[in-house]
């Protein structure tokens, strides 16, 4: 908001733009600035300074004698803890040290907050010195005090300025000097506050907030109260709102009471004065404000309002079909007379009748209608509705919907800010956010953190895929219910598991928080079961069953998801699995506004017989009108000649064909590509298979690990099994022989051989003859290569059938010739790291059946189970404050592009699919070399080298590496993931990355000539180039600008 005052003025860089602020008082004024800013979600400090409103457009401003807001103003009692919901706060100004010397700040909040100070008086200069990342009591700002401590990370532990995140460092501060300082908080729902306190040492404990003595206003000036800004004459259109402001200075705090014709208005006590409808009544009607300040009284001048009149008739803005197929919502361009408003007043097209009419609000109005045909367009005809003027709609008013359709492969969510299970039950309140889920859990991804004080439901159509006896297991926090139907029908659907109180994402078989004896979170044993057969659930393959999750949220973290057991299955899903895929379920969504435009095609191509090649789409979509990010993709076979089928699991963007033989030629691929509410099918890809003429290599050789007698042998492509497994197709060198050969069950590209004996430490190599691969082309004569030692991996898991996460890293492993030891995280021990040459911890275990068996082991150690960074000694064990889980992830930021593991990669790079990513703030000699893309306290990608100081004086016997992965991470994993992947194991071991071939860039610029490179090296240059004499150039910085001298220089970069 614009403003002017007499005062000196300067222009201030803030979080969300620019904001004018006063010179900062010589002395202290007694008083603070706050603002309000109502009406956002959210808890993060994050969800106010993105907002447009923040900082210039704030709703309430006061003057508090305290650094504290809501506040009391008195020093010795708290603030009243639960004021309002949903909205920010930012206290500004300048704080007057007392004494010269240190200064600790300590900061309490709820929800989360940010506290900066500047060096100066100047906000361009500000810092960030402390944090509430989560909440606490009003005045907490000791986290000794109940449970506070819980909810803070530690920092800098082990050193003497070992404090809680709460808490800055000791600044050093001038007596009588001003400094600009700022708070923000972000409140969601439940109890708010904000203060701030300072003492002289960590130490030292505060007892109150700041007191005014040392605070002065952003841009007040002390003295009478006087106007700044009045409040200005205005025209308006009856029925339409009416905004009156006033600005003032002097000494706060101020009183606002503003006046219609000399009377005071109710409730009209704020600096900003609102009609949401202005009467034809206040044409002419003269408004004041009598403003009452520390310091005097003053009344403004008058504004006068002039009303027209509305002559404009409303219009039917919008008409919405809804998922019952018996309703329709009309929402008019501007507030209706709604006591006229019956059946007779509406009327519909092919057939149907409106059965009742009921008002939702001034604009809005529910029609429940006979039942409508899915896909059918449907006209309505409006009469005899007129605005608040009386102006009335034209004779007729039309508008067209349509009756929705059913789009498979996703998940119905409504989200309701302040429900409960018990209003959403109801089926009265009106959702506050709707999305649409590839599966059925909230929020995606497993993650663990999706709003405060909310109730949600995920609902829609199961279609199983066999028939049999199902299992349904529940997992949220809070408190969730489960109801299927026997069919279609909702009305049907019974209560078959309840999640008690709370459990951790994706918990579907733990006994905590549940009864042990009959655990109620499953279908099979909950004891209060409504389903007609008892615990008993038959279900058959094809047919749709209406399933509803009900769901509570308090405050802390929060979770809802479902999951089954196939009647094939054997075994319960294992904690962490993904619930139930949008493959399996569909919704009623709404055609109108729904499309699906498919940029990328999957393209024909030719590819040489028993290879498989890779097809992609790409598309854009939107959703009742509105730009989508939720596809489904069913990808679809068909044999040359035949009729296409879907492809079971091939639901992305992606998928790799199988290994396709000669016979496979002419094959066609084909994706059908939906959003809620459309579909398109894109164009069919023709696969031609051609004759393999390129014969197969040797890629390594290596002599199995643990083993003296076999040896691996890696060819370029799969080999034919007659000739690959023929002893005499290979030999060695020191009388090595061969006695047995095989194909790998798990690679066609590799031969395991059985040998003799291999001597501990022996140069050996290989010579092979006539092997062939799958399409007889022979191996050049007498191939040969060194044999090599094979490196040892122990790789601890959660579940004894692999997900694609873990699959995909033994794959990757393997790839890379390492013998891959797989046990799951229960029955893992110390002792089988032992002679490994790597142990990776996945993030699919429970994180106490490993707990710290690994954590001394003189062995490298990667890990990205968030919850074993503490006993790794990376980070303190504070679950969603020093370590976590953050869901809906692609990116990171390299913080460190010169270490190893960035793999020559900068900036934000894209490194996987939507994922779950696992993070920590660790500490210590910590090297981070990548944060969220959103946050960089919160590190993705992190190491410790051997000998490095850890927490609790912990020093890491072997090097640790921290990897950004959740349970499915690695199969989502792109190029730029791989390379980061293949780099932490390198890293970790001590193996040093192939030297990277620099790349030299010029540009010139009005400074000179810049060099810049990429890669390692030495930048040189020379003179001549025909008798060359490099010598290094410069100062070696990259970049650097060369001034040009007059000659030819010539440069360029050698790799180290």
């Amino acid at each position: 908001m614009q403003k002017t005052l007499a005062a000196i003025f300067a222009v201030a860089l803030c979080a969300g733009g620019l904001a004018a602020q006063a010179a900062a008082p010589a002395n202290p004024q007694g008083f603070i600035t706050a603002r309000e800013f109502i009406d956002i979600q959210g808890t993060a400090v994050a969800n106010l300074t993105n907002n447009a409103k923040f900082p210039n457009n704030w709703d309430f401003e006061g003057h508090p004698s305290l650094f504290e807001w809501p506040t009391i103003n008195d020093p010795t009692s708290p603030p009243p803890n639960d004021v309002k919901n949903n909205y920010g706060v930012q206290i500004l100004g300048y704080f007057y040290p007392d004494r010269t010397g240190p200064h600790v700040f300590w900061l309490s909040a709820d929800d989360g907050a940010a506290l900066y100070l500047s060096t100066d008086a100047n906000p361009g200069n500000k810092r960030q010195i402390a944090i509430e990342s989560q909440w606490n009591n009003p005045r907490t700002w000791d986290s000794s005090v109940g449970d506070a401590a819980t909810r803070r990370a530690v920092l800098d532990a082990g050193t003497p300025n070992e404090r809680y995140e709460n808490v800055s460092l000791p600044i050093n501060l001038v007596a009588g000097t001003p400094y600009y300082i700022e708070a923000l908080m972000k409140e969601g729902g439940g109890g708010d506050n904000l203060s701030v306190a300072v003492t002289s040492a960590i130490a030292e404990v505060p007892t109150e907030p700041i007191s005014g003595s040392r605070l002065s206003t952003i841009d007040k000036t002390l003295g009478q109260v006087s106007i700044v800004t009045q409040p200005q004459s205005t025209t308006v259109v009856q029925n339409t709102p009416l905004t009156l402001r006033v600005t003032v200075n002097g000494t706060p705090p101020y009183e606002y009471q503003w006046l219609r014709n000399g009377t005071e208005v109710p409730d009209a006590t704020n600096w900003v004065f609102r009609l949401e409808k202005t009467p034809s009544e206040d044409n002419g009607a003269r408004y004041t404000v009598r403003v009452t300040g520390g310091q005097g009284q003053v009344t403004s001048q008058a504004a006068t309002i002039t009303v027209s009149t509305d002559a404009v008739a409303p219009t039917i803005a919008r008409a919405v079909g809804g998922s019952t197929m018996n309703e329709v919502t009309l929402t008019f361009s501007e507030a209706i007379n709604t006591n006229n408003i019956t059946t007779g007043r509406f009327s519909l097209s092919n057939g149907l009748s409106v059965q009742e009419a009921t008002v939702i609000d001034e604009r809005t109005v529910y029609l429940r209608t006979t039942a409508q045909t899915g896909g059918t367009r449907y006209t309505i005809t409006v009469n005899g509705i007129t605005d608040l003027a009386g102006n009335a709609v034209a004779a007729p008013a039309t508008a067209q919907f349509s009756g929705w359709v059913e789009s498979r492969g996703f998940v119905l969510h409504r989200f309701f800010q302040g429900g409960n299970i018990a209003s959403v039950k109801e089926g009265t309140a009106v959702p506050t956010m709707v999305t649409f889920e590839p599966r059925a859990e909230y929020p995606p991804n497993g993650a663990s953190e999706g709003g405060e004080n909310y109730g949600n439901e995920l609902s829609g159509w199961l279609y199983p895929p066999e028939s049999g006896n199902y299992i349904f297991y529940l997992s949220a926090d809070d408190r969730a219910e489960l109801y299927l139907s026997n069919d279609a029908d909702p009305a049907n659907a019974k209560l078959i598991a309840v999640e008690p109180t709370w459990n951790n994402p994706r918990d579907w078989v733990g006994v905590d928080r549940r009864n042990p004896d009959a655990l109620e979170n499953r279908s099979d044993t909950f004891p209060e079961t409504e389903w007609p057969q008892g615990n008993q659930i038959t279900l058959q393959a094809g047919q749709r069953y209406y399933f509803r999750v009900l769901h509570q949220e308090g405050g802390g973290g929060d979770n809802v998801g479902l999951n089954w057991r196939l009647p094939s299955a054997t075994t319960d899903p294992a904690n962490g699995t993904p619930p139930i895929g949008g493959q399996f379920i569909s919704i009623l969504s709404n055609p109108d506004g729904s499309s699906v435009t498919i940029g990328t095609q999957p393209t024909s191509r030719t590819i040489v017989e028993n290879t498989q090649t890779t097809l992609s789409v790409a598309a854009t979509g939107t959703t009742g009108g509105s730009a989508t990010t939720s596809f489904n993709y069913q990808w679809q076979r068909a044999a040359a000649g035949g009729t296409f089928t879907d492809i079971t699991g091939a639901n992305s963007a992606t998928y790799t064909t199988p290994v396709l033989p000669r016979g496979e030629t002419g094959v066609r691929y084909r994706v059908i590509v939906s959003v809620p509410g459309a579909s398109a099918t894109s164009s069919e890809a023709v696969i031609t298979v051609s004759s393999d003429a390129i014969p197969p290599t040797l890629v390594s050789a290596v002599q199995s690990f643990g083993a003296n007698n076999q040896v691996r042998v890696r060819f370029s492509e799969p080999v034919n099994t007659t000739t690959a497994t023929a002893n005499n197709s290979y030999s060695f060198n020191n009388g090595i022989t061969v006695s047995g050969a095989v194909i790998d069950p798990n690679d066609p590209s590799v031969v395991i051989l059985t040998t003799s004996a291999i001597a501990p430490g022996s140069q050996n190599t290989i010579t092979i003859n006539n092997v062939t691969d799958l399409a007889g082309n022979r191996i050049t004569a007498a191939t040969t290569g060194q044999i090599r030692a094979q490196r040892g991996v122990l790789l601890v898991v959660g579940n004894a059938t692999l997900n694609s996460g873990d699959g995909a890293i033994r794959n990757r492993l393997l790839g890379r010739d390492y013998a891959v030891e797989v046990v799951q995280a229960a029955a893992s021990t110390t002792e089988m790291a032992t002679g490994k040459n790597l142990v990776i911890t996945s993030s699919t275990v429970t994180s106490g059946e490993v707990a710290d068996k690994f954590k001394d082991v003189a062995v490298p150690v990667l890990n990205w189970e968030a919850a074993l960074q503490d006993n790794y000694q990376m980070t303190t064990d504070q679950d969603t404050i020093t370590r976590g889980t953050t869901g809906g992830q692609t990116q990171i930021a390299i913080t460190n592009p010169n270490h190893q593991i960035a793999a020559g990669l900068s900036g934000t790079v894209a490194v996987s699919g939507t994922s779950t990513y696992s993070w920590g703030v660790p500490q210590g000699g910590v090297q981070v070399v990548a944060t969220i893309a959103d946050n960089p306290n919160r590190a993705l990608v992190y190491a410790y080298d051997k000998g490095a100081a850890m927490l609790n004086g912990f020093t890491a016997p072997e090097r640790r590496v921290m990897l950004f992965y959740g349970d499915d991470t690695a199969s989502l994993l792109n190029d730029a993931g791989l390379k980061i992947l293949d780099a932490a194991v390198d890293w970790a071991q001590g193996i040093a990355p192939a030297a990277q071939r620099a790349r030299l860039s010029i540009s010139q610029g009005a400074n000179g000539v810049t060099l810049s490179w990429t890669g390692t090296g030495t930048l040189q240059e020379t003179t001549s180039l025909s008798s060359p004499a490099w010598t290094a150039a410069g100062s070696q910085a990259n970049p650097q600008t060369i001034q040009p001298t007059g000659r030819m220089r010539f440069f360029r970069v050698v790799s180290q």
